[in-house]
């Protein structure tokens, strides 16, 4: 744990606020530590105990939640993402015009980008996943680079771009002083920025926002002095608050676009981002307490079940005595999980079998997001069986 880490924005002090525990991340590591830091000057607010750049580039290409069939035009996009994708070209289009070119990182299917290429502008996207590479060519005709964001630098050191779309990417850098440079230098006018933000936050999954792929947590006030620093001034902002769907670690999220050499001025804030985040931190707890009592009901002779097995339920085993517990199942709906272990027990697609054979008579559902529906689902299978939720 590294107390003493300096920040990487303005190079002052740092202290550690928070620790969050997990236990066995999927194929990752068997245990991790998230050291939650603040800066003190500039209230930047980051984990100084991130994964290696080794198991992000494994989790980013391995492990993507953004990946999209090849061979189904237009009906691979989900309703969220073309959603999300007009909300933005919207926010773009009302607020600057003079752009013909744009680079997008972390550009996923293609589908944001093609937005823009109907539009007639030069477009081109960097993206780990190579199903996404492709995906992007086949149903849209977008170039991609299939790779991380340094190794396409060391190929493209000279292009330019009049606006660089940055949706959901800072918080996954470990140095985001160092990538908005490397970012300005291949950029001559404005940079998109979409990022969740501590500023306005739900009670919802205690600590959610702490998400294990994320490094950074930032406020308005941490972004605004991040590129402020690197010579960008604010045009224009706001907060996108997602209501209707459910994603503690991404949700919400500030909305904005910063243009190269503007004026400086900040918006002076009320809220300072050490204050979000002792108060976030407070009903977290709050709220956890709740969590662990549910799991201390359980009883030790339950055949227990465990439904869902991503990051919620690492940091609940981590945190809990539900690793004490007779589990027996770990389900996950998710296909690359399949035959991968937590606890030494196999990961497997739910078997309603598991349950009338004996094997299974508790079913914890372990996830905030998926809750309601694995919980309707169950129901109407009409099984003997104890579900239990924890929110």
């Amino acid at each position: 744990m590294n107390e003493k880490a300096k920040c990487c924005i303005c190079g002052g002090d740092t202290k550690l606020i928070r620790t969050i525990q997990y236990k066995d991340v999927v194929e990752i590591q068997d245990d991790l530590t998230l050291s939650i830091m603040i800066c003190d000057s500039c209230g930047f607010i980051f984990n100084s105990t991130p994964y290696t750049d080794e198991q992000l580039s494994k989790k980013y290409t391995v492990f993507s939640n953004y990946e999209f069939d090849t061979t189904k035009k237009g009906s691979a996009e989900s309703a969220k993402n073309i959603k999300d994708s007009l909300r933005q070209y919207d926010f773009i289009q009302r607020n600057i015009s003079d752009v013909s070119s744009i680079l997008e990182v972390g550009a996923a299917s293609g589908y944001n980008l093609s937005l823009y290429k109907k539009c007639g502008m030069e477009t081109f996207g960097v993206e780990p996943s190579p199903m996404n590479t492709q995906s992007a060519k086949h149903n849209y005709g977008v170039d991609m680079f299939c790779g991380l964001f340094d190794d396409f630098i060391l190929q493209s050191p000279t292009k330019t771009y009049n606006l660089v779309f940055l949706s959901h990417v800072l918080e996954h850098i470990s140095n985001p002083f160092h990538f908005i440079e490397q970012i300005s230098a291949m950029n001559d006018k404005y940079i998109f920025i979409e990022v969740p933000c501590l500023d306005y936050k739900f009670v919802d999954e205690p600590f959610g926002l702490f998400f294990d792929e994320h490094i950074n947590y930032f406020t308005l006030e941490s972004l605004q002095n991040l590129m402020n620093y690197n010579n960008y001034g604010l045009k224009n902002a706001y907060i996108h608050l997602g209501i209707g769907f459910s994603c503690p670690a991404g949700l919400p999220a500030i909305v904005s676009i910063w243009e190269k050499g503007l004026n400086h001025d900040s918006v002076n804030l009320i809220r300072k981002s050490k204050d979000l985040l002792e108060d976030y931190i407070e009903v977290s707890d709050n709220q956890f307490q709740k969590v662990n009592g549910i799991i201390n009901d359980i009883p030790q002779n339950a055949k227990l079940a465990i439904w869902g097995c991503g990051n919620h339920t690492s940091r609940i085993l981590a945190s809990t005595n539900l690793a004490q517990k007779n589990i027996v199942r770990f389900y996950d709906s998710d296909p690359k999980k399949k035959k991968k272990k937590i606890m030494g027990i196999e990961i497997t697609a739910f078997e309603k079998d598991d349950i009338v054979n004996g094997i299974v008579d508790t079913i914890l559902i372990s996830t905030f997001v998926a809750q309601k529906q694995i919980a309707d689902y169950l129901q109407e299978l009409n099984i003997e069986c104890r579900i239990i939720t924890l929110y």
